[in-house]
């Protein structure tokens, strides 16, 4: 069972988790959980169990995010426009250099999942057979404002009455 963005989870939710996988069979399930931010200090602060953490650490994998490991930019998106010709057919075949160029030097701050967005949009807005530069720009300065949309809502606590919810979106 794969939990994707673990560090997001209420302590109920912890919690609940956790009672779930005690009570799982043990050699059942296999449990992959991934995280965004640095466990560790998630745990120092106070806003995650550390038994559920425990639980699922026995293997760590450190990512580093694409911003550190920009050389994996050009492979990703030619996967990425691969995959998209399965789903869509259209006649993109790659992407111009000033293009790539310009993919590459992105801070990425949703990473990787950002690039994939990001490659499908310029897939189904490109009507050439290579995506250039204008469009890879107009697409990154709407994926930033994305971003901040999503980081704006995403720190909106859900566990309040419907009205407190309401407060802390206005």
């Amino acid at each position: 069972i794969y939990l994707k963005n673990i560090d997001q989870l209420n302590k109920s939710e912890q919690k609940e988790l956790y009672r779930t996988m005690v009570r799982a069979p043990k050699n059942r399930v296999k449990w992959l959980a991934s995280s965004a931010g640095n466990m560790e200090e998630t745990i120092k602060k106070g806003t995650f169990l550390p038994e559920l953490y425990e639980k699922l650490s026995d293997i760590k994998i450190h990512l580093p995010p694409l911003r550190e490991r920009r050389e994996d930019i050009e492979d990703l998106a030619h996967v990425f426009i691969s995959e998209l010709h399965l789903k869509y057919g259209n006649e993109v075949a790659g992407i111009r250099e000033d293009a790539m160029t310009e993919l590459i030097s992105y801070d990425w701050p949703g990473n990787i999942s950002q690039l994939k967005r990001v490659m499908e949009q310029l897939f189904l807005k490109t009507n050439a057979f290579y995506i250039d530069q204008n469009e890879v720009e107009l697409v990154l300065k709407q994926s930033d404002a994305q971003v901040g949309m999503e980081e704006k809502y995403a720190r909106i606590d859900l566990s309040g009455t419907l009205d407190d919810i309401e407060k802390q979106v206005i």
